[in-house]
C-alpha cells in the first residue's frame, strides 16, 4: 500500500507517517500541489491524505484535479471541525472522506485498510 500524505504541518506529518507505518504502507510526503499531482499519478497510491486547511498550497483545487487524474484514488481529508464551509467544498471537489481532526487521528488506523 502506498500512500501520499499531502500535509506540509510537521506534527500532523510525524502522526500520519507513524499509523501509516503501522500499516504497513510505503509513506510519500508532497508538500506542494505539483508534488502531489505528479507523485499520485507515478505511484498510484491506495490513499492521498490532506490537509484541508493546507496553507502551502489550494487543498481544493488539488482534490479536483486528483479526482480528474484518477477517479479511483481515496482521499481523506481532516480539518478543525468548526470549518464546515470547507468540508462542503472538499466534499463536492471529490474528497471521499472528511473527519474532524481529532476524529482523523483517532481512527486513522482504520482508514488506510
Amino acid at each position: 500500500m502506498v500512500v501520499v500524505i499531502a500535509v506540509t504541518d510537521l506534527y500532523f506529518q510525524a502522526k500520519i507517517i507513524e499509523v501509516a507505518q503501522q500499516a504497513r504502507g510505503d509513506i510519500v510526503l508532497a508538500s506542494t500541489q505539483d508534488a502531489v499531482l505528479e507523485q499520485t499519478r507515478e505511484l498510484e497510491p491506495s490513499h492521498v491524505i490532506i490537509d484541508l486547511d493546507e496553507k502551502a498550497f489550494d487543498a481544493i483545487d488539488t482534490i479536483k484535479q486528483l479526482k480528474e487524474q484518477n477517479a479511483s484514488v481515496h482521499i481523506v481529508g481532516f480539518v478543525s471541525h468548526v470549518q464546515r464551509d470547507l468540508q462542503a467544498r472538499a466534499k463536492l471537489a471529490g474528497c471521499d472522506d472528511i473527519l474532524a481532526r481529532s476524529a482523523f487521528f483517532t481512527n486513522l488506523a482504520g482508514l488506510l485498510q
